[in-house]
């Protein structure tokens, strides 16, 4: 498959960009290329399925190699583990590149077209502000939106892949210890939609305000300084507001992150200790629950993401449509 095209401008092969954008962001991403789309997440789906494999080859070899004092097998299972942990990597490589590959199409696609759109507020009379917020929109929130756009499909993808293949395999050898440590990922699942929605409204206000600050910089009447300096007041306090909401979310994130680990030597050390597991099977569950705690974050980033891109998205259209 294709993952680079020269950039020589409109007559490339590419086709002209149609003057208008669907109604939701995501039936954007798949009109713009669902080629493309369906080629990232068969590649995310050849990723994940070797996150397990890592675990079990900790396991046999604390139990058997390393237990039984046998050389020979310690080295082949490393030589395993090795082989593994590259072909993951050289697979994630392939795919960020090419998910960079898309993105970048579609930002440049997006430029187009409010390039286009550009001589429409030139044609005003008193369109300063017009032009002010389309070079905004051009030079900053086209980047943001497009470069989501590689990644929207194929993240989700490859993240609950990941997330259930290391989850069954938890289930499959031992299912108490994975059950008591799951309870503490299930929260996430309710505090998140609920933070991000009051997240998503400031950030909303923040672009907004940023686009006002372009329409005020080449605005030509004489109490821009006064207005100007009022609207950068506001930006600041809603970009506060942002952030507090934002790390807040990352924080119980985080503490819910590091007491599953801590349920796993709590549980599974009792079950060691009255020979119910191995000491290879807890040490497999703490390397796996901190492998859960990496798709569980790239979730909430990409929930996070989504949801602003399509804010930002939205904002683009109407002022495309208008």
């Amino acid at each position: 498959m294709a993952v680079a095209q020269a950039d020589t401008g409109p007559k490339t092969g590419e086709p002209a960009p149609p003057s208008g954008l669907p109604a939701g962001l995501f039936r954007y991403v798949w009109q713009e290329g669902r080629a493309q789309q369906v080629w990232l997440c068969l590649l995310a789906g050849t990723v994940f399925p070797l996150t397990m494999v890592p675990l079990e080859l900790q396991r046999r070899i604390i139990d058997r190699a390393i237990g039984n004092e046998n050389l020979r097998l310690l080295a082949l299972l490393g030589a395993v583990y090795l082989a593994v942990v590259l072909a993951q990597g050289g697979l994630k490589y392939v795919l960020r590149f090419y998910r960079g590959v898309v993105s970048e199409r579609a930002i440049r696609r997006l430029r187009r077209k409010m390039q286009a759109a550009a001589p429409h507020a030139d044609a005003a009379a008193d369109d300063d502000a017009g032009r002010g917020e389309i070079v905004s929109i051009i030079t900053a929130e086209v980047e943001r939106v497009g470069g989501f756009i590689g990644e929207s499909l194929s993240e989700p993808v490859l993240q609950i892949g990941v997330f259930v293949s290391i989850l069954g395999y938890m289930l499959v050898v031992e299912p108490t210890i994975a059950i008591v440590s799951l309870g503490f990922f299930a929260p996430q699942v309710i505090f998140v939609p609920l933070l991000q929605r009051t997240v998503n409204r400031r950030a909303k206000r923040k672009v907004e305000l940023v686009r006002e600050l372009g329409e005020l910089i080449v605005e030509p009447r004489d109490d821009r300084g006064r207005r100007y300096g009022e609207r950068l007041d506001r930006v600041y306090r809603v970009r506060l507001q942002y952030y507090a909401l934002k790390f807040l979310i990352k924080f119980l994130n985080n503490l819910l992150n590091h007491l599953a680990p801590l349920s796993v030597l709590m549980v599974g050390g009792y079950l060691v200790t009255v020979g119910a597991t191995t000491v290879g099977t807890v040490v497999a569950f703490i390397s796996g629950f901190q492998r859960l705690a990496d798709p569980s974050r790239e979730l909430l980033a990409y929930y996070r993401l989504a949801a602003e891109s399509q804010v930002q998205y939205r904002l683009i259209r109407e002022r495309l449509h208008a």
